[in-house]
């Protein structure tokens, strides 16, 4: 692991380890190897899913869209109920760790839909629904 994740490593694996929420930004310049951190952590934490704001992002990352996971469309979201993915529902069901490659370009309000998406998929009212962001 490079050492600009080392630190960032050991307080990750220590909150998951004692099941305590966190919430790490990392950044860094271009290059630094940001996303490359973050595809190394998702190799290590099965239970841990990668989201980005756009489709090439995603790509670069091996993650999703956000907002292709968390099925957030145009116009009025969806209830849960109405989300036809049940694989989309069961990875968030079962997920501890979400990595959000790219989060400068994420709004505000995008971030309070994912974490209510979580808060009502998991049963947890914690921000997030109790997942290491």
């Amino acid at each position: 692991m490079e050492s600009i994740g080392k630190d960032i490593y050991k307080e990750l694996t220590d909150a998951l380890a004692h099941r305590n929420q966190k919430f790490i930004f990392l950044s860094g310049s271009a290059g630094t190897g940001k996303t490359t951190f973050v595809q190394e952590v998702k190799t290590k934490y099965p239970k841990s899913v990668i989201v980005a704001p756009t489709g090439i992002a995603a790509l670069n990352s091996g993650g999703k869209t956000i907002h292709s996971l968390f099925q957030i469309g145009f116009g009025p979201l969806p209830s849960l109920n109405r989300i036809k993915s049940k694989y989309s529902k069961n990875l968030l069901k079962n997920i501890n760790l979400l990595l959000i490659d790219e989060i400068s370009m994420v709004r505000a309000d995008l971030l309070d839909i994912i974490s209510e998406r979580l808060r009502k998929i998991k049963g947890n009212a914690k921000p997030f629904g109790g997942v290491l962001v």
